[in-house]
């Protein structure tokens, strides 16, 4: 009777720690998921250049770095060249960059800034957290000049 005891007891120690097990891996699975949900599909060549021309009065002659489009919204940055942090807060959302610059919305030919466009219902707070994740994670498409 004792060593049926044991067994039983033994037997229900290893399924919690085999179910506490599966749960981990459970969850890292999803988490690594959502972190590579976000792809940036690339930009065609003439609404880049479209951007380009209708934005140069905000981003000057700066490199851009793409973000992805979002119901019709390109999202740029320029890449400043004076190193100096800078932290802007859009809808509770920190966006962290290492440089002098600013993130530019373009939508059917005009220019926001990234809080203007928030504002004016371009983006939502689950688009602003995506283009921050690809910002914390360094993942936005640089666009050389001549592309």
């Amino acid at each position: 009777m004792k060593a049926t005891i044991f067994t039983k007891k033994r037997t229900r120690q290893l399924c919690m720690v085999l179910l506490l097990g599966m749960l981990v891996t459970i969850l890292i699975a999803c988490r690594n998921k959502g972190d590579s949900s976000v792809e940036i599909e690339p930009l065609d060549s003439e609404l880049l250049a479209e951007v380009k021309a209708g934005c140069a009065e905000m981003h000057g002659n700066a490199e851009l770095l793409y973000y992805g489009t979002y119901n019709g919204c390109v999202v740029v940055r320029n890449e400043g060249v004076l190193q100096a942090f800078r932290e802007v807060e859009v809808a509770g959302i920190t966006f962290e960059f290492p440089t002098i610059s600013y993130m530019i919305v373009w939508k059917d030919g005009e220019c926001f800034y990234l809080q203007e466009a928030y504002d004016q219902g371009l983006l939502t707070k689950k688009q602003l957290q995506i283009i921050s994740t690809i910002q914390n994670e360094k993942r936005y498409i640089e666009l050389k000049q001549g592309e």
